[in-house]
């Protein structure tokens, strides 16, 4: 197995947290990271066991001249930045999300991908468990019947601790081009669109209680209208202190209930109450034991798998730039206090 060499642009917690998950991918060593800051930068390698660090993109290519796979964990306004400071620099370029927070910096880098054939893959890690391919099978195969509904509902404010790796930064409608709808509620939205497809049409969305004008806090609900008279709710917000985070399916023939990890079923005639909601159904409680971590090295896993074997390069941009599609026309929504139709998403 050829070895694959990967380097990290990003020394916040969450290149902390990736760096963890590539030293336990088989067949990759971590080559490079690199940082703005000195002391962080170094001190990230120095944890890692990493030999090399830089606080300057030309002096990496200099004298690294190329990795198989660059890992791109910065702030959301500088991801396709750098991806395309440093093309030709990587066989294949790995981008926490959202891939970006610029929608014509996004469709400019996808033109780009496709004339480089460069490999990109966006964070996407919900998608890479079993629960995932569990509902995609279930709810493809018509064991719920026609589709009705599905429901996202999350509440989950991060604490003072979850900040404190990060320097304290909180998602910026600058950096980030929003608060949970694009720190968050972007995985549960390309679970579920990778489960029933792209093909929403329409969107409604309200926004509730917020706090601080820039460093966003908020709490938002929407409605979706996709092809074939389905519909979608969601429910988001970052001010409630109770982690609630499922999934709900609803067809003609049954509920399908996920936490993103395992799933639970109930068909048939069958009450679903709130009373029953963590209590194995008849049909049963799929647990599957993973983690969202498992996942993330999942992802990391098959994108090197990729790269190493010259697989597809657009891989999961396409759905990276609908899901950036779909929150923009949500954010247009609360905006306007109206709804919005949906006609630019891209398929091919």
């Amino acid at each position: 197995m050829k070895k694959m060499s990967v380097a990290i642009v990003g020394t916040g917690g969450f290149a902390d947290y990736h760096l963890s998950r590539w030293l336990k991918v088989e067949g990759v060593k971590v080559e490079a990271v690199i940082g703005r800051d000195q002391q962080k930068t170094a001190g990230l390698a120095e944890k890692y066991g990493i030999g090399k660090f830089y606080t300057d993109f030309s002096a990496f290519q200099k004298e690294i001249l190329h990795v198989d796979i660059l890992d791109v964990v910065t702030v959301p306004s500088t991801h396709i930045d750098i991806a395309l400071k440093l093309m030709g620099s990587f066989s294949g370029v790995l981008i926490e999300k959202p891939l970006d927070v610029d929608l014509e910096k996004a469709l400019s880098f996808f033109n780009t991908v496709k004339e480089k054939k460069v490999a990109v893959g966006v964070v996407s890690q919900m998608k890479f468990g079993k629960a995932y391919h569990f509902l995609k099978g279930l709810i493809g195969g018509g064991e719920l019947g026609e589709m009705i509904n599905f429901t996202i509902q999350l509440s989950n404010m991060r604490k003072a601790d979850y900040y404190s790796v990060n320097d304290g930064w909180r998602d910026n409608i600058d950096m980030s081009g929003g608060g949970i709808m694009t720190s968050q509620v972007i995985h549960r939205l390309n679970f579920v669109m990778g489960i029933v497809g792209y093909t929403v049409e329409e969107v409604f969305a309200f926004k509730g209680l917020s706090r601080y004008a820039r460093n966003v806090e908020e709490s938002v609900s929407a409605i979706f209208s996709l092809k074939g008279r389905f519909t979608g709710l969601l429910h988001a917000t970052s001010l409630s202190s109770v982690v609630s985070d499922y999934l709900l399916f609803e067809g003609t023939h049954g509920i399908a209930l996920s936490d993103f990890r395992s799933c639970r079923i109930c068909k048939g005639g069958k009450r679903f109450s709130p009373d029953t909601v963590m209590s194995e159904f008849p049909e049963g409680n799929i647990s599957h034991g993973e983690t969202f971590e498992d996942h993330l090295l999942n992802q990391m896993t098959e994108f090197a798998e990729n790269v190493r074997n010259g697989g597809g390069f657009l891989l999961n941009l396409r759905e990276a730039i609908n899901d950036m599609i779909i929150i923009q026309s949500l954010y247009e929504s609360m905006a306007r206090k109206c709804s919005v139709k949906i006609e630019n998403m891209i398929y091919e």
